[in-house]
């Protein structure tokens, strides 16, 4: 062991407070270090401590040698004091500031504290910014870096993008097969990753507004996306992320290119209609002179007889020539009566369409013509075949029967009729022709004859009220088909009245 003098060396060493009491609980010694902070001075030697040491430095007098405790100074400062039992009796005090250590430590409490404090308030902040999110009606996406190689998104962000909640959407992400299912396409070109909205945000800070691009599955579907992408920055103003919002427009630009295309055919259907509608105007108008000019005809031919008849003196007889010219006008008025109603009924009744075996329906119309044909001198050649056609059977015998008997009817009075009927096909239509060898048709007039009352003739030449082929033609046309007139060809006389229908089962020509 170390003599007295060794022992004051090291004391004089130390950097710490020491001080000894002896058993009296006298001072003993001190080193400098407790002189120069507990204000010893060399008289204090043999003083009493408790006395002469500081107030808090009393605790440590009382208390049992052992374990350190800290003890706190009026001024602020704060000391781990250590009493250790003395060989020969008394103690030794051992003094460290721990003053510094002691803020620093309080200090990391504030700033535990108040790191606490933060992240709950940011903890908030993110639930509340999650609710708004799901709140939004768009799909939200959040770039946390400049490379946006983390996104995440709302739920409807998912749904857009076609992946799990919480997924990971990001095109420039470490691993990108994730969202490999779908491409981003603008203008029918993909786009690349690194020039994506958000991407472009989070990197270059370019905020992009108004963006439209299409996502494009691998199954072939298309979605419509629009919206806009914006940078967020750090305290520095430089971006640091960005965050993006889309709606899917799929829906609503289907709907405006249906709007469009109606739009481009509306004018057209416009222009149909309108020239439908004066077609009908004409024919309303040409139908109300020609009926209120063909049924005052017969009346006044009626009015007239009647007066004759009145100016004959009452005990003469009547002409009977007078009487047979009434019959006649009156059975004229008739038949113009039953024509109107006729073609009225064409106008408005349904004819639903069936298959029809066309050879079959014209053999038994020149079947029930036979009698009235023998009668007239009238020869029919048939060459049509089994060809079937769609159409309404009635309606198209009734046509058939006008076309007949026009073709017999308009023939020179010296000249037996003859006529000839057969097919052709047309693409997906049948056109069966009805040629005669009368006397014809101008130029001129081909399209006039199907017009309502339109006679070429003066009707004691050529009987009939004008509204043979009125009927037909409408008839045929009621049925989806065609009827015209042309000349036979060849300087042959006569005509050639045809009808075309729809052939049955749609079918087109193999010549």
């Amino acid at each position: 062991m170390g003599s007295p003098d060794d022992l004051a060396e090291m004391l004089e060493v130390v950097t710490e407070p020491v001080v000894a009491l002896d058993g009296e609980g006298r001072l003993a010694f001190w080193n400098p270090a407790a002189q120069a902070r507990l204000g010893l001075r060399e008289e204090d030697a043999g003083a009493d401590g408790r006395a002469r040491l500081p107030a808090f430095l009393a605790a440590a007098l009382d208390a049992p040698a052992g374990a350190p405790f800290l003890a706190d100074t009026p001024e602020g400062l704060s000391w781990e004091v250590a009493a250790r039992l003395r060989a020969g009796g008394g103690l030794l005090l051992r003094l460290r500031d721990v003053t510094a250590l002691r803020d620093a430590e309080r200090q990391a409490r504030e700033a535990e504290e108040t790191l606490q404090t933060a992240l709950a308030r940011e903890l908030a902040r993110l639930s509340q910014l999650e609710t708004l999110m799901e709140s939004v009606p768009a799909a939200v996406f959040i770039a946390h870096d400049r490379e946006a190689r983390v996104i995440t998104g709302n739920r409807m962000a998912a749904e857009l993008c076609e992946m799990p909640p919480g997924a990971n959407p990001s095109k420039t992400a470490e691993d990108p097969s994730a969202t490999a299912h779908f491409t981003i396409m603008r203008d029918g070109a993909e786009v690349p990753p690194q020039e994506l909205p958000i991407q472009a945000a989070a990197a270059r800070g370019v905020a992009a507004r108004g963006v439209q691009m299409d996502l494009a599955f691998r199954d072939g579907r298309v979605r419509h996306i629009f919206g806009n992408a914006y940078p967020i920055r750090d305290e520095g103003g430089e971006p640091c992320g960005a965050i993006a919002a889309f709606v899917d427009v799929t829906d609503r630009l289907r709907g405006e290119q249906e709007i469009r295309r109606m739009n481009e055919t509306l004018e057209a259907r416009v222009e149909r209609r309108t020239a439908a509608l004066q077609d009908v105007n004409q024919q309303l108008e040409s139908f109300c002179y020609s009926v209120s000019h063909d049924l005052r005809t017969p009346l006044r031919s009626i009015m007239g007889m009647t007066e004759l008849l009145q100016q004959e003196p009452p005990e003469g007889e009547a002409d009977p020539g007078y009487l047979d010219r009434i019959r006649r006008a009156a059975e004229r008025m008739d038949a113009l009566i039953q024509d109107l109603l006729h073609y009225s009924r064409l106008t408005r009744e349904e004819l639903p369409p069936s298959e029809i075996d066309l050879g079959g329906l014209v053999a038994s119309l020149l079947e029930e013509f036979a009698f009235e044909h023998r009668q007239r001198g009238v020869t029919v050649e048939n060459r049509t075949g089994a060809e079937r056609v769609r159409g309404h059977a009635v309606t198209l015998k009734q046509a058939l029967a006008n076309l007949l008997d026009n073709a017999a009817k308009f023939t020179p009075l010296d000249a037996a009729p003859r006529l000839v009927l057969f097919t052709e096909r047309r693409g997906g239509f049948l056109r069966l022709s009805v040629r005669d060898h009368g006397i014809g048709v101008p130029e001129a007039y081909r399209e006039r004859v199907f017009a309502l009352f339109e006679r070429l003739h003066h009707p004691e030449e050529y009987t009939g009220t004008g509204m043979g082929l009125s009927i037909a033609r409408r008839a045929v046309e009621r049925m989806g088909g065609r009827m015209g007139c042309e000349a036979p060809g060849d300087g042959m006389p006569g005509a050639v009245f045809w009808i075309e229908l729809p052939l049955a089962g749609g079918g087109e020509d193999k010549a």
